[in-house]
């Protein structure tokens, strides 16, 4: 019975570092976002003579850097998830382990939300690397 306590506290530890782990990467989100929007506000009220080639370029490595991070939350979650999986198998109901296997029956016609939010800094950044090449292009 001491191991199952054993594993149930390790367990318990598991799925609030989950919960913690989703809302870390939600606040990066914010911020990487808010950084984005403050070079395009900046760029905005001052209008002088910016060449907006600087601008995109640091917005492109900003929504790369987001990129990656949603990209590395999403693998630490797969791992997380992993864990409790295996620890479940020693414990009377697997919650986790239901909750993956419904959530996958549906999954079929539906896109993951983690894929969805990669897709703004995906956007973003290809839209800078258009105008990068158009102003480069143009400067010949």
């Amino acid at each position: 019975m001491a191991d199952l306590d054993r594993k149930l506290e390790i367990y318990k530890v598991l799925v609030s570092t989950i919960t913690a782990n989703e809302n870390r990467r939600q606040q990066a989100s914010v911020v990487y976002l808010g950084m984005i929007a403050a070079i395009v506000t900046a760029v905005g009220v001052v209008r002088y003579n910016i060449q907006l080639i600087y601008p995109a370029s640091l917005i492109f490595l900003i929504s790369t850097v987001w990129f990656l991070t949603i990209r590395y939350f999403r693998r630490l979650a797969k791992a997380k998830f992993a864990v409790v999986s295996e620890i479940e198998k020693d414990l009377p109901v697997a919650a986790f382990e239901m909750e993956w296997k419904m959530l996958s029956e549906e999954k079929k016609n539906s896109i993951d939300l983690t894929h969805l939010e990669m897709f703004l800094p995906l956007f973003i950044a290809l839209g800078c690397v258009v105008y990068i090449v158009f102003e480069l292009l143009k400067a010949r």
